[in-house]
């Protein structure tokens, strides 16, 4: 378990970013913990703040954004590492670890390209994901929502939202982009 101020990692610093502000990072700490948007803050004005102040200390970002342009935006501010809450602890464990090795650690979906369909179903909710593995199956409505037990009213809804997070114009089009026919 961290502990704040262990000598080694801050974790003290993690949510007390007015606080780090007004003072200096814990100087016995060799890596500080934070999220990507600080309260009263735009943007990464904390981020970039911590970072103009404290050059050499290793920043990682531990969110609940995974999306490649929020990462791509804390890569750019000179963080050390960005580790998605959904990680495992296990995985957290083994980031922060390289980090703390001298590692740079960023998760894979960082450095995915972000028209790739992998990367574009990544944007999809656990039932979205459901509805979009059986749309590019061929399921219609109706057999999706036998399979899923839910309305066909709720499954046309989850189809409007995967085809406009995917950016599909129709099933068609998500069919061909899932099987890489036009990339």
């Amino acid at each position: 378990m961290i502990t704040p101020c262990s000598g080694r990692v801050c974790a003290a610093c993690w949510n007390r970013m007015p606080s780090v502000m007004k003072h200096p990072v814990c100087l016995r700490c060799s890596t500080c913990f934070m999220t990507t948007r600080m309260p009263g803050m735009v943007d990464f004005q904390g981020l970039e703040a911590v970072r103009e102040r404290h050059p050499d200390t290793p920043l990682i970002i531990v969110s609940m954004h995974c999306e490649q342009d929020i990462i791509q935006s804390a890569l750019a501010c000179g963080i050390s590492g960005y580790i998605p809450k959904t990680h495992s602890f296990e995985s957290m464990r083994r980031a922060i670890d390289l980090v703390l090795g001298g590692t740079p650690y960023v998760p894979q979906e960082a450095l995915m390209d972000v028209n790739s369909p992998l990367s574009k179903r990544s944007k999809l909710t656990r039932r979205q994901q459901d509805v979009y593995e059986r749309l590019i199956k061929g399921k219609t409505n109706q057999e999706i929502a036998d399979e899923l037990y839910i309305s066909l009213s709720t499954v046309k809804m989850h189809v409007s939202t995967v085809l406009e997070k995917v950016g599909a114009k129709n099933r068609t089009q998500l069919l061909a982009d899932s099987r890489n026919i036009f990339d």
